[in-house]
């Protein structure tokens, strides 16, 4: 009897071990398998994807999948029923993503930093992802979330999904859903890797938001790519503070290394603020580069990244590496109260000119130029110039020729032995040396006598206008007598 007891004592011993071991074994084939705490389009559209990895159908009945922010704030996401088949993908949303979803959440109900916690009926852990500043997570968390960003699992090479007991190993970051159906990315140990130049490492380098003029088709924000390949732009978004709007490139859009890419609103729409001032972001893959320019930026002059310090510039440089403030020319003139003994000293050679407190060169006659043979400097021009002489340039006059001063042109030497005798009638005029008709006899030596040449001749204009002057000064000095006497001569006359 005893021998009984003992031995039915250790087969419900044995029971309950064998109950216990069968409790403990949880089946871990569901997979949380895709995530989107929202899209560019709006913060509310969210979507969930929990696939079946195992070879058996599973029974859902009393699971639950729950959201917990990075604040502790827990939302219930859903409780499932029913049966899950091998290789099935149940879908989770809150918006309508173009057919029915298999379960419908509440909107608003994730975060851009938490995790989802995925447990059987028994409240077992099943599965859980976490990103951002998540509480809790397998291994380490992922990379925050944000508008149009989704967390994807990779697949090994077998082409199962990846668990390696690490979130931040397990997933990556895609720009596009991938509703219902399984990943197709491996790692790179076994398969094509995701695209590491996938907008990775492009930064924000100049922002205009107030061109001179009409800024519409003038404004524009400045990338820079620093990395030393080629990287594609799908997948960044360009945004303001002006409206909602979210600029998205094209997958074809890629920037060269190195290189600098100015997006102008009329290709972006987007638009910057003036007066007030605002901010421009750039969100990658990874990151958000966030850039505040200040308020009341005057015409033409951008915020730009010089030297890794944001400043204003008045040298615009769209595409290119930028360039520091140019400061006024009339700046290097002397201030009110800034004398020259403030200013540097001229180098060598040179001396400040008062007018302009500028350096300059000192001319000296040993600094002026020699002339070759047959040039001379002219000092208006301090050049040389060739020396122009009549007799060197002049072809010598031919014989019997002489050269006229006046028109230093050649003219034929007449003397009077050479000239012919004057017809009868005629004369010679000797100022001219020309033959000239008589007009008045000649008057006899015993008629008249020639005039003594050392007796002056009277000027008769001058005694006139002498004459004349003397009678109008005597007529302005006794004018007043002058019209007296006339006006008694008026009034005798009857």
């Amino acid at each position: 009897m005893i021998k009984r007891s003992i031995l039915l004592l250790l087969i419900s011993f044995g029971f309950v071990l064998a109950n216990a071991g069968a409790t403990e074994a949880v089946d871990q084939s569901l997979k949380i398998s895709e995530v989107m705490a929202g899209s560019i389009s709006s913060s509310n559209e969210e979507y969930i994807e929990i696939i079946n990895t195992g070879s058996s159908a599973i029974n859902m009945t009393g699971y639950k999948l729950t959201f917990i922010s990075s604040s502790n704030v827990q939302k219930p996401i859903a409780t499932f029923n029913g049966y899950i088949n091998p290789g099935q993908i149940l879908t989770l949303a809150n918006y309508n993503i173009g057919f029915t979803p298999n379960y419908v959440f509440a909107a608003s109900s994730l975060t851009y930093n938490g995790h989802l916690v995925l447990v059987d009926s028994s409240a077992n852990e099943l599965d859980k992802l976490g990103w951002g500043t998540a509480l809790s997570y397998e291994g380490s968390a992922t990379a925050a979330l944000s508008g149009g960003k989704i967390l994807q699992r990779y697949i090994d090479c077998t082409g199962q999904l990846l668990e390696t007991a690490n979130n931040s190993e397990d997933f990556y970051i895609n720009q596009i859903i991938n509703i219902g159906s399984l990943p197709a990315v491996t790692k790179t140990d076994c398969g094509p890797p995701p695209d590491p130049k996938l907008c990775e490492g492009i930064v924000l380098s100049e922002i205009l938001p107030n061109a001179a003029g009409v800024d519409e088709g003038h404004e524009f924000v400045e990338i820079y790519n620093p990395n030393n390949e080629e990287m594609s732009l799908y997948g960044c978004t360009l945004k303001t503070n002006a409206s909602s709007k979210i600029y998205e490139f094209e997958k074809s859009a890629v920037i060269g290394a190195n290189q600098y890419m100015a997006v102008y609103d009329s290709q972006s729409g987007l638009s910057l603020l003036n007066s007030s001032g605002g901010y421009v972001t750039l969100s990658t893959i990874k990151n958000d580069d966030i850039v505040e320019y200040p308020s009341a930026l005057a015409d033409d002059v951008s915020w730009a990244l010089i030297a890794d310090v944001w400043q204003q510039t008045n040298r615009l440089t769209p595409n290119a590496p930028n360039l520091s403030f140019l400061e006024p020319e009339s700046t290097n003139v002397i201030e009110e109260n800034k004398g020259s003994a403030e200013l540097e000293p001229c180098p060598e050679g040179k001396y400040r000119n008062p007018e302009t407190n500028r350096c300059r060169t000192i001319e000296t006659e040993s600094s002026q130029i020699t002339c070759s043979d047959g040039k001379y400097l002219n000092p208006a021009t301090n050049r040389c110039k060739t020396l122009q002489l009549a007799s060197t340039i002049l072809t010598p006059c031919k014989p019997g020729q002489y050269r006229n001063p006046a028109t230093n042109r050649c003219k034929n030497s007449e003397s009077q032995d050479e000239l012919d005798s004057c017809d009868e009638g005629y004369e010679r005029n000797p100022e001219t040396n020309r033959c000239r008709k008589v007009t008045a006899v000649k008057a006899s030596t015993t008629q008249a006598t020639a005039p003594d040449s050392t007796q002056p001749a009277i000027n008769y204009p001058i005694i006139i206008v002498f004459t004349a002057l003397t009678i109008g000064y005597g007529i302005y000095e006794y004018k007043s007598e002058i019209k007296s006497l006339w006006l008694k001569r008026i009034n005798k006359s009857p």
